[in-house]
Protein backbone atom coordinates (compact mmCIF):
# COMPACT_ATOMS: atom_id res chain seq x y z
CA UNK A 1 0.00 0.00 0.00
CA UNK A 2 1.40 3.53 -1.26
CA UNK A 3 1.26 5.98 1.31
CA UNK A 4 1.82 9.88 1.26
CA UNK A 5 4.87 11.02 3.28
CA UNK A 6 3.53 13.64 5.66
CA UNK A 7 6.74 15.80 5.29
CA UNK A 8 7.05 18.18 2.68
CA UNK A 9 10.49 18.46 0.77
CA UNK A 10 12.44 21.07 -0.47
CA UNK A 11 14.69 19.24 -2.23
CA UNK A 12 14.41 15.36 -3.00
CA UNK A 13 17.96 13.88 -4.25
CA UNK A 14 17.42 10.40 -6.21
CA UNK A 15 20.79 8.56 -5.94
CA UNK A 16 23.24 8.01 -3.36
CA UNK A 17 27.34 8.18 -4.75
CA UNK A 18 29.81 10.15 -6.14
CA UNK A 19 26.77 12.90 -6.98
CA UNK A 20 24.06 12.46 -4.14
CA UNK A 21 25.67 12.98 -1.21
CA UNK A 22 27.74 16.07 -2.12
CA UNK A 23 24.34 17.70 -3.26
CA UNK A 24 22.62 16.72 0.21
CA UNK A 25 25.76 18.33 1.77
CA UNK A 26 25.39 21.50 -0.12
CA UNK A 27 21.75 21.21 0.39
CA UNK A 28 21.35 20.72 4.24
CA UNK A 29 23.84 23.00 4.79
CA UNK A 30 21.01 25.91 2.74
CA UNK A 31 18.89 25.27 5.26
CA UNK A 32 16.61 23.41 3.21
CA UNK A 33 14.39 20.19 4.20
CA UNK A 34 16.67 17.67 1.88
CA UNK A 35 15.93 14.05 1.44
CA UNK A 36 18.04 11.70 -0.40
CA UNK A 37 16.43 8.71 -1.81
CA UNK A 38 18.69 5.57 -2.97
CA UNK A 39 18.29 1.67 -3.33
CA UNK A 40 22.21 1.36 -2.34
CA UNK A 41 25.14 3.59 -1.03
CA UNK A 42 27.98 3.97 -2.72
CA UNK A 43 26.88 3.29 -6.84
CA UNK A 44 29.60 3.06 -8.91
CA UNK A 45 32.19 3.97 -5.84
CA UNK A 46 31.42 0.63 -4.38
CA UNK A 47 33.28 -1.39 -8.04
CA UNK A 48 36.52 -0.65 -6.31
CA UNK A 49 38.43 -1.71 -2.85
CA UNK A 50 41.14 1.45 -2.99
CA UNK A 51 40.31 4.66 -4.32
CA UNK A 52 43.50 6.80 -4.51
CA UNK A 53 42.72 9.77 -6.48
CA UNK A 54 40.16 11.82 -4.45
CA UNK A 55 41.57 14.99 -2.95
CA UNK A 56 41.72 14.82 0.64
CA UNK A 57 41.64 11.25 0.85
CA UNK A 58 44.77 9.25 1.07
CA UNK A 59 43.15 5.62 0.54
CA UNK A 60 39.71 3.95 1.15
CA UNK A 61 37.46 2.08 -0.67
CA UNK A 62 34.62 2.97 -2.40
CA UNK A 63 32.15 2.00 -0.16
CA UNK A 64 33.97 3.62 2.69
CA UNK A 65 34.12 7.07 0.96
CA UNK A 66 30.11 6.47 0.08
CA UNK A 67 29.54 5.87 4.13
CA UNK A 68 31.71 8.77 5.41
CA UNK A 69 29.97 11.34 2.55
CA UNK A 70 26.95 9.91 4.02
CA UNK A 71 27.21 10.41 7.26
CA UNK A 72 28.27 14.21 6.80
CA UNK A 73 25.08 14.91 4.76
CA UNK A 74 23.16 13.35 7.55
CA UNK A 75 25.56 15.77 10.20
CA UNK A 76 23.83 19.12 8.46
CA UNK A 77 20.45 17.51 8.15
CA UNK A 78 19.93 15.52 5.51
CA UNK A 79 17.56 12.41 5.55
CA UNK A 80 18.44 9.70 4.17
CA UNK A 81 15.78 6.60 3.24
CA UNK A 82 17.00 3.33 1.46
CA UNK A 83 14.71 2.51 -0.86
CA UNK A 84 13.60 2.41 -4.71
CA UNK A 85 12.47 4.67 -6.73
CA UNK A 86 9.72 3.53 -9.26
CA UNK A 87 8.53 6.80 -10.25
CA UNK A 88 8.54 10.53 -10.61
CA UNK A 89 5.91 12.48 -11.80
CA UNK A 90 4.56 16.57 -11.67
CA UNK A 91 1.82 17.36 -9.72
CA UNK A 92 1.31 21.37 -9.79
CA UNK A 93 4.15 23.27 -8.63
CA UNK A 94 5.31 20.29 -7.11
CA UNK A 95 7.22 16.86 -7.96
CA UNK A 96 6.12 13.54 -6.58
CA UNK A 97 8.65 10.67 -5.98
CA UNK A 98 7.09 7.28 -5.47
CA UNK A 99 8.82 4.62 -4.08
CA UNK A 100 7.15 1.09 -3.45
CA UNK A 101 5.35 2.33 -0.28
CA UNK A 102 5.60 5.94 -0.08
CA UNK A 103 4.89 9.04 -2.43
CA UNK A 104 7.50 11.84 -1.04
CA UNK A 105 6.67 15.46 -2.38
CA UNK A 106 9.72 18.24 -3.45
CA UNK A 107 9.88 21.32 -4.57
CA UNK A 108 13.09 21.00 -6.36
CA UNK A 109 14.46 17.46 -7.69
CA UNK A 110 18.12 16.52 -8.15
CA UNK A 111 18.79 13.42 -10.12
CA UNK A 112 22.17 11.78 -9.13
CA UNK A 113 21.27 7.94 -9.81
CA UNK A 114 24.19 7.04 -12.05
CA UNK A 115 24.60 4.07 -14.24
CA UNK A 116 23.87 0.47 -14.57
CA UNK A 117 25.80 -1.94 -14.97
CA UNK A 118 25.93 -3.34 -18.95
CA UNK A 119 24.60 -6.89 -19.07
CA UNK A 120 26.06 -9.41 -21.32
CA UNK A 121 22.79 -10.48 -23.00
CA UNK A 122 23.57 -14.20 -22.93
CA UNK A 123 20.82 -16.48 -22.37
CA UNK A 124 20.09 -17.59 -18.45
CA UNK A 125 22.00 -14.45 -17.80
CA UNK A 126 19.05 -13.02 -15.72
CA UNK A 127 18.39 -16.70 -13.89
CA UNK A 128 22.09 -16.71 -12.54
CA UNK A 129 22.61 -13.17 -11.35
CA UNK A 130 23.49 -13.10 -7.75
CA UNK A 131 24.28 -17.22 -8.10
CA UNK A 132 27.89 -16.74 -9.80
CA UNK A 133 27.17 -13.50 -12.02
CA UNK A 134 27.52 -10.37 -10.45
CA UNK A 135 29.00 -7.08 -11.60
CA UNK A 136 30.61 -6.11 -7.85
CA UNK A 137 33.83 -7.67 -7.20
CA UNK A 138 33.70 -5.79 -3.68
CA UNK A 139 30.47 -6.84 -2.70
CA UNK A 140 30.57 -10.41 -3.80
CA UNK A 141 34.51 -11.25 -4.01
CA UNK A 142 34.92 -12.31 -0.33
CA UNK A 143 31.77 -14.99 -0.93
CA UNK A 144 34.25 -17.08 -3.36
CA UNK A 145 37.43 -16.83 -1.54
CA UNK A 146 39.46 -19.97 -2.24
CA UNK A 147 37.77 -20.74 -5.54
CA UNK A 148 38.17 -20.46 -9.20
CA UNK A 149 36.57 -17.21 -11.03
CA UNK A 150 36.61 -15.13 -13.81
CA UNK A 151 36.35 -11.41 -14.60
CA UNK A 152 35.16 -9.74 -18.25
CA UNK A 153 36.08 -6.45 -19.71
CA UNK A 154 38.86 -4.76 -20.32
CA UNK A 155 39.04 -1.56 -18.81
CA UNK A 156 39.73 0.23 -15.36
CA UNK A 157 36.60 -1.61 -13.44
CA UNK A 158 37.62 -5.03 -14.64
CA UNK A 159 41.18 -4.32 -13.96
CA UNK A 160 40.42 -3.77 -10.42
CA UNK A 161 38.50 -6.41 -9.74
CA UNK A 162 41.02 -8.77 -11.13
CA UNK A 163 43.39 -7.51 -8.80
CA UNK A 164 41.03 -7.78 -5.53
CA UNK A 165 40.15 -11.03 -6.55
CA UNK A 166 43.89 -12.25 -7.10
CA UNK A 167 44.36 -11.93 -3.71
CA UNK A 168 41.49 -13.87 -2.57
CA UNK A 169 41.15 -16.79 -5.06
CA UNK A 170 43.68 -19.19 -6.48
CA UNK A 171 43.10 -18.57 -10.20
CA UNK A 172 41.43 -15.43 -11.63
CA UNK A 173 40.72 -15.89 -15.59
CA UNK A 174 40.55 -12.46 -17.19
CA UNK A 175 38.38 -12.51 -20.70
CA UNK A 176 39.09 -9.75 -23.18
CA UNK A 177 37.64 -8.85 -26.87
CA UNK A 178 41.13 -7.82 -27.67
CA UNK A 179 44.38 -7.74 -26.17
CA UNK A 180 44.85 -3.93 -25.46
CA UNK A 181 43.58 -2.49 -21.88
CA UNK A 182 41.77 0.53 -21.30
CA UNK A 183 42.80 1.12 -17.93
CA UNK A 184 45.78 3.33 -15.58
CA UNK A 185 48.94 2.08 -16.63
CA UNK A 186 49.97 1.94 -12.45
CA UNK A 187 46.90 -0.81 -11.66
CA UNK A 188 47.68 -2.99 -15.49
CA UNK A 189 51.36 -3.39 -14.40
CA UNK A 190 50.44 -4.61 -10.76
CA UNK A 191 47.92 -7.03 -13.12
CA UNK A 192 50.52 -8.48 -15.09
CA UNK A 193 52.72 -9.26 -11.69
CA UNK A 194 49.98 -10.96 -10.21
CA UNK A 195 50.91 -14.72 -10.84
CA UNK A 196 47.84 -16.51 -10.49
CA UNK A 197 45.77 -13.77 -13.64
CA UNK A 198 45.49 -15.90 -16.37
CA UNK A 199 44.76 -13.62 -19.72
CA UNK A 200 42.29 -14.64 -22.15
CA UNK A 201 43.23 -12.04 -24.96
CA UNK A 202 40.36 -12.13 -28.08
CA UNK A 203 38.08 -14.07 -26.53
CA UNK A 204 34.61 -13.68 -25.27
CA UNK A 205 32.00 -15.15 -22.87
CA UNK A 206 29.17 -16.67 -25.14
CA UNK A 207 27.08 -18.99 -22.72
CA UNK A 208 26.49 -19.63 -19.16
CA UNK A 209 25.96 -22.82 -17.55
CA UNK A 210 24.34 -23.60 -14.07
CA UNK A 211 21.39 -25.03 -12.14
CA UNK A 212 20.37 -22.85 -9.78
CA UNK A 213 24.31 -21.27 -9.10
CA UNK A 214 27.00 -20.48 -11.90
CA UNK A 215 28.81 -23.89 -12.75
CA UNK A 216 30.70 -23.40 -16.05
CA UNK A 217 31.34 -20.30 -18.96
CA UNK A 218 31.55 -20.83 -22.41
CA UNK A 219 34.61 -18.56 -24.27
CA UNK A 220 34.81 -18.47 -27.81
CA UNK A 221 38.03 -17.14 -29.86
CA UNK A 222 36.61 -14.50 -31.64
CA UNK A 223 39.14 -15.46 -34.83
CA UNK A 224 38.75 -18.81 -34.79
CA UNK A 225 35.11 -19.43 -32.98
CA UNK A 226 37.14 -22.34 -31.18
CA UNK A 227 34.88 -22.82 -27.87
CA UNK A 228 36.17 -23.85 -24.78
CA UNK A 229 34.67 -24.62 -21.26
CA UNK A 230 35.82 -23.09 -18.03
CA UNK A 231 34.57 -24.49 -14.56
CA UNK A 232 34.16 -21.16 -12.64
CA UNK A 233 32.80 -20.45 -9.35
CA UNK A 234 31.59 -16.87 -10.03
CA UNK A 235 31.86 -14.60 -12.98
CA UNK A 236 32.33 -11.09 -12.75
CA UNK A 237 31.00 -8.75 -15.48
CA UNK A 238 32.93 -5.59 -15.96
CA UNK A 239 31.85 -4.42 -18.89
CA UNK A 240 30.99 -0.64 -18.60
CA UNK A 241 27.31 0.93 -17.71
CA UNK A 242 24.17 2.53 -19.22
CA UNK A 243 21.90 5.02 -18.90
CA UNK A 244 18.57 3.93 -17.86
CA UNK A 245 16.44 6.69 -18.52
CA UNK A 246 12.62 5.09 -18.20
CA UNK A 247 12.50 6.82 -14.75
CA UNK A 248 12.75 10.56 -15.90
CA UNK A 249 11.85 10.15 -19.77
CA UNK A 250 9.48 12.40 -20.95
CA UNK A 251 10.17 14.73 -18.00
CA UNK A 252 13.73 16.07 -19.44
CA UNK A 253 15.65 16.22 -22.33
CA UNK A 254 18.00 13.30 -22.86
CA UNK A 255 20.37 12.89 -25.80
CA UNK A 256 20.56 10.00 -28.04
CA UNK A 257 22.45 7.93 -25.23
CA UNK A 258 20.04 8.51 -22.46
CA UNK A 259 21.96 10.82 -20.85
CA UNK A 260 20.74 13.75 -19.04
CA UNK A 261 21.47 16.80 -21.05
CA UNK A 262 22.69 19.86 -18.44
CA UNK A 263 23.58 23.20 -18.22
CA UNK A 264 26.63 24.34 -17.10
CA UNK A 265 24.66 24.69 -13.72
CA UNK A 266 23.40 21.32 -14.03
CA UNK A 267 20.07 22.51 -14.93
CA UNK A 268 17.78 20.30 -16.84
CA UNK A 269 14.84 21.26 -19.59
CA UNK A 270 12.58 21.40 -17.13
CA UNK A 271 12.59 24.22 -14.02
CA UNK A 272 13.20 23.09 -10.44
CA UNK A 273 14.57 19.77 -12.15
CA UNK A 274 18.71 19.59 -11.67
CA UNK A 275 21.02 16.16 -12.48
CA UNK A 276 24.52 15.38 -11.19
CA UNK A 277 26.91 12.60 -12.65
CA UNK A 278 26.85 9.74 -14.80
CA UNK A 279 23.32 10.24 -15.12
CA UNK A 280 24.15 13.54 -17.09
CA UNK A 281 25.60 14.14 -20.75
CA UNK A 282 29.01 15.32 -18.84
CA UNK A 283 31.81 13.65 -21.16
CA UNK A 284 33.98 12.58 -17.94
CA UNK A 285 32.34 10.12 -15.41
CA UNK A 286 34.82 10.29 -12.39
CA UNK A 287 33.96 10.48 -8.48
CA UNK A 288 35.39 13.41 -7.56
CA UNK A 289 33.75 15.66 -11.27
CA UNK A 290 30.26 13.88 -10.14
CA UNK A 291 30.96 15.22 -6.14
CA UNK A 292 31.52 19.23 -7.80
CA UNK A 293 28.08 18.47 -9.98
CA UNK A 294 26.19 17.36 -6.81
CA UNK A 295 27.55 20.37 -5.01
CA UNK A 296 27.03 22.92 -7.99
CA UNK A 297 23.29 21.45 -9.01
CA UNK A 298 22.15 21.70 -4.64
CA UNK A 299 23.67 25.30 -5.18
CA UNK A 300 21.40 26.06 -8.37
CA UNK A 301 18.07 24.39 -6.65
CA UNK A 302 18.82 26.77 -3.50
CA UNK A 303 19.63 29.55 -6.00
CA UNK A 304 16.01 29.11 -7.89
CA UNK A 305 14.15 28.13 -4.92
CA UNK A 306 15.29 31.48 -3.28
CA UNK A 307 14.59 33.51 -6.11
CA UNK A 308 11.02 32.14 -6.70
CA UNK A 309 10.24 33.36 -3.19
CA UNK A 310 11.32 36.80 -4.15
CA UNK A 311 14.24 36.01 -2.32
CA UNK A 312 17.82 37.00 -2.94
CA UNK A 313 20.29 34.29 -4.47
CA UNK A 314 23.36 33.48 -4.92
CA UNK A 315 25.62 35.74 -6.02
CA UNK A 316 29.16 34.91 -7.40
CA UNK A 317 32.14 36.29 -5.01
CA UNK A 318 34.16 36.74 -7.55
CA UNK A 319 31.21 40.10 -8.91
CA UNK A 320 32.08 41.24 -5.31
CA UNK A 321 36.03 41.45 -5.68
CA UNK A 322 35.41 43.05 -9.19
CA UNK A 323 33.56 45.90 -7.51
CA UNK A 324 36.18 46.48 -5.27
CA UNK A 325 39.17 46.39 -7.47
Amino acid sequence: MIQDSSSENDVIIIGGASAGFPAAIFSARRALRTLVIAKNYGGQLTLTDSIENYPGVHRASGMELAERMAKQAETFGAVIHRDEVVSVSREGDRFVVATPTHQHRTKALILAFGKTPRDLGLAGEQALKGRGITHCAICDGPKYKGQIVAVTGGGNSAIEAALYLSRLCPQVYLIRRNSIFGGEKMLIQMLHEAQNVEFLDGEEVVEVKGFDHLEQIIVQDMKTGARKTLSVAALFVEIGFIARPELVRGLVSLNERGEIIIDRNNRTSTPFIYAAGDATDLYYKQSVISAGEGAKAALAAYDDLMRAQGKSGIKGDWIKMKKRQ
